[in-house]
């Protein structure tokens, strides 16, 4: 297969094949290739690294968080311990929405999603607004 540089060489590898049904960012279909370009264990010691600050972020607002419904926004515990468990289990859900999202065609594409869902809760995660 002919792949064609950013400056216009073209290079053939015979150890590259496209991946069916998959396109990048661009709708270009993707090449499967054999160098150590993409993926690895450099790709996903950093998908787990980023999961895992996630999930630092994610306990540590839903720990903090009855403490801020009482004190600031003065409501009663078992009022703000009821708020905790429905933003706790609004926030389980919430990928079933973004599954469906994603996987119905005539919404974005999967990049797009991706990039739109994490700027927004890197919006919320690194605001010092709290509502």
């Amino acid at each position: 297969m002919a792949a064609t540089t950013p400056a216009g060489v073209q290079v053939t590898d015979t150890n590259t094949t496209n991946v069916e049904g998959m396109v990048n960012i661009k709708g270009n279909k993707m090449v499967k290739s054999n160098n150590r370009e993409f993926g690895g264990w450099s790709c996903a010691s950093r998908i787990l690294f980023l999961g895992g600050v996630e999930s630092f972020i994610f306990y540590g607002i839903a720990s903090n968080l009855i403490s801020f419904l009482t004190t600031q926004l003065g409501q009663s515990t078992s009022a703000a311990a009821q708020n905790v468990n429905a933003w706790t289990g609004f926030m389980h859900m919430l990928p079933l929405l973004a599954v469906y999202v994603i996987g119905h065609p005539s919404y974005f594409n999967r990049y797009l999603t991706i990039l739109i869902s994490g700027a927004f809760y890197l919006l919320g995660a690194c605001s010092d607004n709290p509502i």
